[in-house]
């Protein structure tokens, strides 16, 4: 495979091998591409656990469980309105 890399980028690689940090160019983006792997992963781990927060409370309204929207927001208002209360 032949990749052409924009000038900035070739001397980012070149940067990193002249400090010593890798051997060659492919250990760069190997490392680079792991790192791509690694935010993904992370990024589809978050994303699965907001589906199972919102999963969990469509549960909860089935069961009943909800919140009145505007008595949580007038007590949330309620408490940040009370003196003495900001530090």
């Amino acid at each position: 495979m032949s990749i052409t890399l924009r000038p900035d980028t070739e001397q980012r690689i070149e940067d990193r091998l002249k400090a010593g940090r890798y051997s060659t160019a492919d250990d760069v983006v190997q490392d680079g591409l792991q790192l791509l792997e690694q935010r993904e992963r992370e990024r589809q781990q978050a994303s699965d656990e907001v589906r199972h927060k919102i999963a969990v409370g469509i549960d909860q309204l089935d069961r009943g469980e909800g919140l009145d929207g505007d008595r949580v927001f007038k007590k949330l208002l309620a408490e940040l309105e009370r003196p003495g209360d900001s530090e």
